[in-house]
C-alpha cells in the first residue's frame, strides 16, 4: 500500500541513510507481495508517469554510505513484508529468501544448520540482504569467498513491463531461445547479449584491474567462458535498483568452519604489506583486514578492557588481521604452523592465534570503526565520500604513499580500515564543515584521490556502489563508449526512467543542489560536481522522459 500519512520520523527516516545526502519522497509502499510492486510497476509504465515523483526506489536496511536508496519519488520498502526466508536446499547449499530479509535473520537461521553466508558485512546486525546485492556489498570474508555477485546465483526481479522474471544460469541454447520471445523478457537477452559481445573484446581493459568492482553496469560478468554460461542475475547484482526492483534472491551458503585462529600484525609502513600479504595467503585465509592507529585510539578510549589488551598496538600506524579457519584442528593447526614459518622466515612481527577475548576486541574495533568515528571523533566528521576506493594488492604502498601526499596538501587528517586483501581501503577524511572553503577543498582532494585511484588501474566504487556520490566521478572511471554502453544496458531495461533515477549513469544539478544537507556549503559542491560532469554532459542529453539523466 501507498503510506498516505507518514510521521515526520518515519519521513526522516526513509530521506536519509548512512551517506551526506538527504532527500524527501513523495511518498512510501509497503508492498505485501511481489504482485503489489508489479501492479504498481504496471500502471506508472502504462500511464507513462516519467516524471522523478512517480520513480519507484527500493529500500532495504538504509544503511548505504553512497546515497543508493534515496530519492524524490515512491520509497518501496522491502522490510515490512519481503523479508521471508523462502526456502533452504541445504544439500546444495542454496537459500531463496526475500529481499527485504535481515541479514541478522538469515544468520540466526542458517546457524542451526552449520551454514553461512559468506559476504557479510560490518553493518550485518542492521543491513538487509536486498541491500547487500543492490550494492555487490562484501565485506571481512572478502577474500576466500568474494563478493555478493559471486555468492548469488539467481534472482526474482519486477521489470518496467510489471512482469516479474527469473534471472539466473543459462546454458547458449537457453539464451538461444530467450532471445525469439516476442516479449520484454526476450529484447533483454537480445540487447544483452548484442552488448556483450560487441564489446566483448574489449571488457578486460574496460573495467579496473581488482579484485572487486561496482563502479556503472558489470557486463563483464554476465557470461562464463568456462562453463559456457550466461546469467543476467550478475549483473543485476550491484546495479542498486536502477534497472529493476529484486523481490528475492538464490544464494549461496558455506559451511561454517568450527575451528579459527586469528592474527595481529602491527604495521609501521605500508611498502611491504603487498609482499606480506602474498606471503601470508598461500594457506588461503578467510580473512585478512586492516585497521588504523586512530580507530584503535578510540576503541581503547572507549573501552577500560580493550585499552588493557590492545593498546601496545598504538605505537603502530595500522593493524593487520589474518584468520584462518579449518573444519578440523589438525588442519587449522597445519595452517597456523605454516604461518608461523613464513612470517619467521621473512621477519614479519605478528601476535596469535590470539586468546578468544582479544580476537573478539579486535574484531569489535574493525567491525564498529565507523561508528566509533562518528561518535567520538571530536574536532571535524568523518566524510563517506573516498570510502570505497580499491586498487590491486601490488598498488598498495604506493596508494598509501600518494593518499598521505594528497591529504597533507589539502591538510586533512584522514582514517581508514578496510578489506586490505582485496586491496578495498575506506578512506574517511576528518573534516570541519564549518570551516570556510573546507568543502570545496574536501571535493578537490576527492577528485585528486579518484584520478590517483584510477591511474593505478583501480576503482572509485568497490562495495558501497556508485550512488549519488559516485554517479557524478564516473566519467573519470570510464570512457565515452563505456558510458553510452552503460545508457544502453538501463534504456533496455527501464526505458522510461522508472527505477532509482540520478543513480549510475548521471545526477542533475536540482537534484544535488537538493540532496547535499544543509550543513554542506552548496556553491562549491555544486561546482566541483559540474567542473566532473561538464566533458560529457552531450553524452547524456535525453528527452523528457530521461531528463533526470542530466540537465
Amino acid at each position: 500500500m501507498i503510506e498516505k500519512k507518514i510521521s515526520r520520523r518515519d519521513l526522516k527516516k526513509y530521506s536519509t541513510d548512512q551517506s551526506i545526502f538527504s532527500v524527501q519522497p513523495a511518498g512510501v509502499f509497503t508492498p505485501r507481495s511481489s504482485k503489489d510492486i508489479q501492479d504498481l510497476v504496471a500502471y506508472i509504465s502504462k500511464e507513462h508517469l516519467g516524471d522523478s515523483a512517480y520513480s519507484l526506489t527500493a529500500r532495504a536496511g538504509g544503511t548505504c554510505m553512497s546515497g543508493g536508496p534515496l530519492n524524490e519519488g515512491i520509497i518501496i520498502d522491502v522490510t515490512r513484508h519481503l523479508g521471508k526466508i523462502l526456502s533452504f536446499d541445504k544439500e546444495h547449499r542454496r537459500m531463496w529468501v526475500g529481499t527485504g530479509a535481515y541479514y541478522r535473520d538469515v544468520e540466526k537461521y542458517l546457524l542451526p544448520h552449520g551454514m553461512l553466508y559468506a559476504p557479510y558485512t560490518s553493518s550485518k546486525d542492521i543491513c538487509c540482504i536486498g541491500g547487500m546485492i543492490g550494492n555487490n556489498a562484501s565485506g571481512e570474508k572478502s577474500f576466500r569467498y568474494g563478493a555478493n555477485r559471486d555468492n548469488v546465483r539467481s534472482v526474482r526481479m519486477v521489470c518496467a513491463d510489471g512482469n516479474e522474471y527469473l534471472f539466473g544460469p543459462l546454458s547458449n541454447f537457453e539464451v538461444e531461445k530467450k532471445k525469439k520471445l516476442d516479449t520484454f523478457e526476450g529484447n533483454l537477452y537480445r540487447e544483452m547479449t548484442r552488448l556483450y559481445e560487441l564489446h566483448e573484446k574489449n571488457l578486460t581493459s574496460i573495467y579496473p584491474h581488482v579484485r572487486k568492482n561496482s563502479a556503472g553496469y558489470a557486463l563483464n560478468t554476465v557470461y562464463n567462458e568456462q562453463k559456457k554460461e550466461w546469467n543476467l542475475a550478475k549483473l543485476l547484482v550491484g546495479s542498486q535498483g536502477t534497472l529493476g526492483i529484486i523481490t528475492s534472491a538464490e544464494i549461496e551458503v558455506v559451511p561454517i568452519a568450527p575451528h579459527t585462529a586469528l592474527f595481529a600484525l602491527p604495521i609501521d609502513s605500508f611498502e611491504d604489506v603487498p609482499d606480506i600479504i602474498d606471503d601470508v595467503t598461500k594457506e588461503t585465509p578467510d580473512t585478512i583486514e586492516v585497521y588504523d592507529k586512530k580507530t584503535l585510539e578510540l576503541s581503547c578510549a572507549g573501552n577500560k578492557k580493550v585499552h588493557a589488551r590492545l593498546s601496545h598496538l598504538l605505537p603502530y600506524r595500522a593493524v593487520l588481521l589474518v584468520e584462518y579457519t579449518a573444519s578440523t584442528l589438525a588442519d587449522l593447526e597445519r595452517k597456523t604452523k605454516e604461518f608461523k614459518a613464513v612470517c619467521g622466515m621473512k621477519g614479519i612481527a605478528f601476535e596469535g592465534p590470539l586468546d578468544p577475548e582479544t580476537t573478539l576486541f579486535h574484531w569489535e574495533t574493525r567491525r564498529n570503526s565507523f561508528r566509533l568515528l562518528k561518535s567520538y571523533v571530536t574536532e571535524g566528521v568523518p566524510v563517506p565520500i573516498i570510502e570505497d576506493i580499491s586498487v590491486a594488492r601490488s598498488e598498495l604502498g604506493g596508494l598509501f604513499d600518494d593518499l598521505d601526499a594528497i591529504m597533507d596538501t589539502y591538510g586533512f587528517e584522514y582514517v581508514f580500515h578496510g578489506h586490505i586483501a582485496d586491496g578495498s581501503i575506506r578512506v574517511f577524511p576528518v573534516v570541519d564543515l564549518a570551516k570556510p572553503g573546507a568543502v570545496k577543498k574536501l571535493l578537490d582532494a576527492t577528485r585528486d584521490v579518484f584520478e590517483m585511484v584510477i591511474q593505478r588501474g583501480g576503482t572509485i566504487s568497490t562495495d558501497h556502489n556508485d550512488g549519488i556520490v559516485r554517479t557524478p566521478f564516473l566519467p573519470l572511471q570510464y570512457n565515452k563508449e563505456t558510458l553510452r554502453m552503460f545508457k544502453e544496458i538501463k534504456r533496455a531495461f527501464d526505458p522510461q526512467n522508472i527505477f532509482n533515477p540520478n543513480k549510475k549513469l548521471s545526477v542533475t544539478k536540482t537534484y544535488l543542489k537538493n540532496a547535499i544537507k544543509k550543513e554542506l556549503t552548496m556553491a562549491p559542491v555544486l561546482s566541483i560536481f559540474s567542473r566532473v560532469l561538464s566533458p560529457f554532459r552531450t553524452l547524456f542529453t535525453q528527452s523528457r522522459t530521461q531528463d533526470t539523466h542530466d540537465q
